[in-house]
């Protein structure tokens, strides 16, 4: 409905996409899940900027998202590209900028765990 309303290329249209995609993940779904996200983050990317918070709230749900799927590698190189984002915009104490400080530690250990 909002896509019809406001266009595809909308940033309320990513957000509803990052919502359909943050709940095909927490089912397990992440089949479904990648393609929305990768749509959100194209959308963010051309109407919001690659830094703003917004788009890096994508990236943070993609890092997690590939780090579910043991896409470890690729997911760092999210978790690092979100956090960076993050303190930029909004500051190294900000309740987002803690968060994917989170994810990246947890992360960094899966990487470290799997290769011994």
């Amino acid at each position: 409905m909002c896509e019809k309303a406001l266009g595809a290329d909308h940033p309320v249209v990513g957000t509803s996409l990052n919502n359909l995609a943050g709940l095909y993940e927490a089912q397990g779904e992440y089949d479904l899940a990648e393609p929305l996200y990768k749509r959100d983050l194209a959308i963010g990317e051309k109407a919001l900027g690659p830094d703003h918070p917004n788009t890096a709230i994508t990236v943070w749900n993609m890092a997690d998202l590939f780090a579910h799927r043991g896409r470890l590698d690729e997911a760092l190189g999210l978790a690092k590209r979100a956090h960076a984002a993050f303190e930029r915009a909004l500051g190294a104490e900000h309740p987002h900028t803690a968060g994917a400080s989170q994810t990246l530690a947890n992360i960094q250990g899966a990487i470290a765990e799997r290769d011994g």
